[in-house]
């Protein structure tokens, strides 16, 4: 931090340097949060905040960097490795060990470095306050508004990064609060005594658990830092923002001239800016099309080089962050002109009535400015919302890219796509600058419009106002929509009998009513038919039809009702029949078919709530039958909608229509010599020891044939199809038994063999052609 000689007046030197290394003021040690205990052998984050000075907390964090590292050379040791070879433990484990400590050790070093930088900030902050009761603490010249502006923007932008930082710390120590509960479970299943090879197991827990706590208390003291941080920053913000606000409202009427010279020029170069960017638009728009061509290209020709695939994507999203950049630019652009639009007629104003002002025109002003002021207050908490979410997807990236430490391709598409949400926040926050300036202007302009003419008597205004407003909402909402008549013959004369109109407070109360009716209605049948379950025991599969039976024709009755109430006749959709028909035949085709489909299958019952069934290359289980489409959970977990048009038009396999038992069969082969009446025997004792295969029907074992490798068994067995179990596991436990018990018996399942053979009874013919005969064999 860099104070002018203007801001500094007559402070020493030595002054400048202590005060340029303070960014925090005091805060008492009481004050800083406390973090619940943690179990262990490290100690509390209470305890380290509260009954541990900080020279203390330092000493035990450089305890725990040196156990740690002792730590993590023992791990590495070949004591360890031989340890875990004579426990027949796997070699992986010795790596997972030394991971677990590697993290212990960083997490330690990362918590005394915490502890010194708080350690640092407190001094800072008690060395400031020594300066402030001493009265030298350098003030701010109220003429330096633009060195105070950047000051005030780098405050707003670093108190920013540190609440968003604060954020993510706290966000992390609950997550680490939530994985110690979990650590600690798993150490007490191991129970107070374990075996050898579970010990080693612990052990991994325990250091897990270790290296999670001085996360914990890492965070803690970083937090405590950015509170010292935060609350010095928003001082500092507070100030300069005072300073500033009295510097622009200290404006003389004679300073106009001066300034709708420079609002000109501020929005010649506006102008100028937004043309530049209506050329970089279009060779934006060239850029992105090309991008896109390549990226489709890429992905129809299923190119395997997923490095080639990563990178024409990652060109692609950078062509739509620079439209997307771009075209913001251009908007806050048109929102620049127009506040500035807003300032010149507020400097015009300024410098026509100058001091000598009328009550008539003071009103007059005032009346004119109010919705301006208005208008600026409604919208600056939007564009300040903007800045503060682009601000934080800045530092988001910026995280990222240091916390993966990126490299080659993907670093530079994340620093591409950072420069232009810089780009994108420059302008925001240039915009917001402009906007408070006038904000401060208007109002400040305002109060002495109105001290200089009172305003109009309250019951006056409000009667006016409140007349106003409610002749434009009564106007509004009886605005005939539609008028209809009904007509009767008397006497070879058509009459008219009675004269219908719909207006837009029909409209507006019919669809109100309408929509809660419906939401009452669709409780009303859910409890009724759940009451009806439980007391008449129905099954699952029923329920979503006696549902439907019950809320259809209840929301029908509904709709002709609210016709009724607001007197909107039928006769009114006479007009729109043709119009409701080619939309519904053309638009809504699909939609009324699948709605027609799930009404036919909720009666005829072919497909069921907890069906298994096979449709489209789908096999799971019907979780629900929709108006629209039905849901289904396949066996990996993936739910699938699927439309009821392609439950009647496809082929459906539906595994548990009847009966969800189903058989199912393998065969296997054995060595010639083998005692077959064993081998059946063996198989049997598999199947009744296998879970889940049904008893009845009861399962079988066959000897099927003679094979040309060996004897051939046929296995069949009979399982019920559920969301309980896989079906695939029990014909897997099958198969893991029988293999287990044909090796305690010394059962061998043959290869495939072929015998060669080779008649060498009768001698090799061999023929000499004439060719042969004729060549010179010397």
């Amino acid at each position: 931090m860099v104070f002018p000689e203007k801001i500094l007046g007559n402070v020493s030197m030595l002054r400048l340097l202590l005060l340029a290394s303070l960014y925090v003021f005091p805060v008492p040690a009481s004050a800083l949060p406390e973090f619940p205990g943690l179990s262990g052998s490290l100690p509390s984050a209470a305890s380290t905040s509260s009954e541990k000075t900080l020279t203390e907390q330092l000493q035990d964090a450089k305890r725990e960097i040196d156990e740690a590292q002792s730590t993590l050379t023992r791990m590495q040791g070949e004591e360890t490795a031989s340890a875990l070879s004579d426990a027949s433990l796997p070699s992986t484990l010795q790596l997972d060990l030394v991971t677990a400590a590697g993290n212990v050790l960083r997490n330690a070093q990362r918590y005394l470095e915490n502890l010194e930088t708080l350690h640092h900030t407190q001094k800072n902050a008690e060395a400031r306050q020594f300066l402030v009761k001493l009265g030298t603490e350098p003030g701010s010249s109220s003429t330096d508004v633009e060195l105070i502006r950047e000051r005030f923007y780098a405050t707003q932008q670093a108190l920013e990064a540190a609440q968003g930082e604060m954020q993510f710390l706290l966000d992390r120590t609950q997550q680490s609060v939530g994985h110690l509960s979990k650590l600690d479970q798993t150490i007490r299943q191991f129970g107070p005594h374990p075996s050898r090879n579970n010990n080693w197991r612990r052990e991994l827990v325990k250091l897990q658990k270790r290296g999670v706590e001085l996360l914990v208390l890492a965070d803690l003291a970083r937090k405590n830092t950015l509170t010292l941080r935060i609350g010095a920053l928003k001082q500092e913000a507070t100030a300069d923002k005072k300073l500033i606000q009295a510097n622009i409202t200290a404006i003389r009427p004679q300073q106009g001239k001066e300034a709708l010279n420079q609002l000109e020029k501020e929005r010649a170069d506006i102008n100028h800016y937004i043309q530049e960017a209506h050329k970089r638009d279009q060779s934006s728009q060239a850029a992105l099309n090309k991008a896109r061509e390549n990226y489709l290209r890429i992905r129809s020709d299923r190119i395997s080089d997923s490095t080639e695939v990563i990178s024409a994507r990652q060109q692609y999203e950078l062509a739509q962050a620079e439209i997307e950049t771009v075209e913001e630019i251009i908007e806050d652009g048109r929102s620049y002109l127009h506040i500035l639009d807003t300032e010149t007629a507020y400097w015009k104003s300024l410098t026509k009535l100058g001091d000598k002002i009328s009550t008539a025109d003071a009103q007059r002003e005032a009346s004119a400015l109010k919705p301006k002021l208005e208008l600026i207050q409604k919208w600056k908490p939007h564009l300040e919302q903007e800045v503060r979410s682009k601000q934080l997807t800045i530092e988001g990236i910026k995280r990222h890219i240091d916390e993966r430490r990126l490299k080659g391709s993907d670093r530079e598409f994340l620093t591409k796509k950072l420069k232009l949400f810089q780009e994108q926040n420059e302008m925001q926050q240039r915009l917001l600058w402009r906007v408070e300036t006038l904000q401060w202007r208007l109002s400040d302009w305002l109060r002495q419009l109105q001290q200089m003419a009172p305003p109009l008597p309250l019951p006056t205004g409000f009667k006016e106002i409140w007349g106003a407003l409610y002749a434009t909402v009564a106007g509004t909402f009886n605005y005939e929509v539609l008028h209809s008549r009904e007509t009767k013959m008397v006497g070879g004369t058509q009459v008219v009998v009675e004269e219908h109109s719909v207006t837009v407070g029909h409209i507006i109360i019919a669809l109100t009513l309408f929509l809660v009716g419906y939401s009452l209605l669709g409780k009303v049948a859910h409890s009724s038919v759940r009451a009806a379950q439980i007391r008449f025991q129905l099954p699952a599969a029923r329920i979503a039809l006696l549902e439907k039976l019950v809320l259809y024709p209840m929301i029908l009755l509904l709709a002709l009702c609210v016709l009724s109430w607001v007197r909107i006749p039928l006769t009114v959709f006479a007009y729109l029949g043709g119009a409701l028909a080619i939309g519904v035949g053309f638009g809504a085709q699909n939609l009324i078919n699948n709605f027609i489909s799930g009404i036919i299958l909720l009666f005829e019952r072919q497909v069921n709530v907890g069906d298994i069934v096979e449709v489209d290359a789908h096999t799971g289980a019907i979780t629900a039958l929709g108006s629209r489409c039905s849901r289904m959970r396949r066996g990996d977990g993936v739910e699938v909608l699927i439309p009821n048009s392609l439950l009647l038009e496809k082929n459906v396999v539906n595994w548990t229509l009847t009966e969800p038992n189903h058989r199912f069969s393998f065969t296997f082969t054995v060595a010639y010599g083998v005692s077959v009446e064993r081998v059946m025997q063996l198989v049997t004792q598999a199947l009744n020891e296998t879970p889940y295969l049904l008893k009845q029907p009861p399962h079988c074992v066959f000897f099927e044939q003679f094979g040309s490798d060996g004897l051939i068994f046929g296995v069949y067995y009979w399982v019920k199809l559920g969301i309980e179990v896989d079906p695939r596991q029990p014909g897997s436990d099958l198969r893991l038994r029988i293999d287990q018990l044909f090796r305690t018996e010394g059962i061998q399942m043959p290869f495939a063999q072929r015998d060669i053979h080779l008649d060498s009874t009768s001698p090799v013919r061999v023929h000499i052609e004439s060719s042969l005969q004729n060549h010179n064999l010397t």
